[in-house]
């Protein structure tokens, strides 16, 4: 994964070979200084806010897109699946809602679109895979049991504990997030684990499958019929 990672970053213009102790403490100087700008700019929306009185009648939800590596696994950027870029904040103020309340269920991004249908009223489309953020009061679907992620290279699973992940261009990797947080301990190839090691790689597969499938389901001319001819009926 390393020497893949350089070499894309080398086509980019930028050689990681060597990457020193010191590059990576300016990169991380660099990202504090923007997480501080960031949390400025956010007080400075909430105080205007509060200075107009909306506070209190305003859902505030903080998240972002990903993190960085700022050097972790010798890498930088967000291209693979390590914590330190999908692992990212999820902060939801809600009036009348819990204070200060944690919940460590799995969730995705795009939950976040079905609880604001959900406060704003609206039906969820039924075609839409997202779901409400537990703990904000509303009646809630069951938590996730998985979490998928996919890339142009890579695809993943998680399943809270065990993580594999799977790489068109190097090897796959499990790690085992509760006893090795930092992902520093590649279980792939350890007969002990092989039962995870497939079980997870099923899962990944079935749900690459259907993904698949779905993709291509509204260009089907009639998706439940073995004849694709238009007078056979279009649904």
């Amino acid at each position: 994964l390393r020497a893949t990672h350089i070499e894309a970053r080398r086509n980019m213009g930028m050689d990681l070979e060597q990457f020193t102790t010191e590059e990576k403490k300016t990169i991380r100087a660099h990202y504090a200084g923007l997480v501080k700008q960031i949390d400025h700019e956010v007080g400075e929306i909430i105080d205007s806010l509060r200075s107009r009185g909306l506070l209190e009648n305003t859902v505030i939800i903080f998240s972002t897109d990903h993190g960085d590596y700022l050097g972790d696994h010798g890498l930088d950027g967000k291209a693979a699946f390590f914590e330190a870029a999908t692992h990212i904040p999820l902060l939801v103020s809600l009036p009348g809602g819990l204070q200060g309340s944690v919940n460590s269920d799995l969730v995705e991004l795009r939950d976040v679109t079905a609880t604001i249908l959900k406060i704003a009223g609206c039906e969820q489309p039924r075609y839409m895979d997202a779901q409400i953020l537990p703990d904000l009061g509303f009646q809630e679907p069951p938590a996730r049991t998985r979490i998928f992620g996919m890339l142009t290279q890579g695809w993943m699973v998680f399943d809270g504990e065990w993580k594999l992940c799977q790489y068109s261009l190097d090897g796959p990797m499990l790690f085992n997030l509760k006893d090795d947080p930092d992902e520093l301990i590649n279980l792939v190839k350890d007969p002990a684990y092989g039962d995870v090691f497939r079980r997870l790689s099923a899962e990944l597969t079935k749900e690459m499958m259907q993904s698949i499938v779905l993709s291509m389901h509204d260009r089907l001319v009639a998706p439940y019929s073995l004849s694709s001819e238009d007078r056979m009926g279009r649904e």
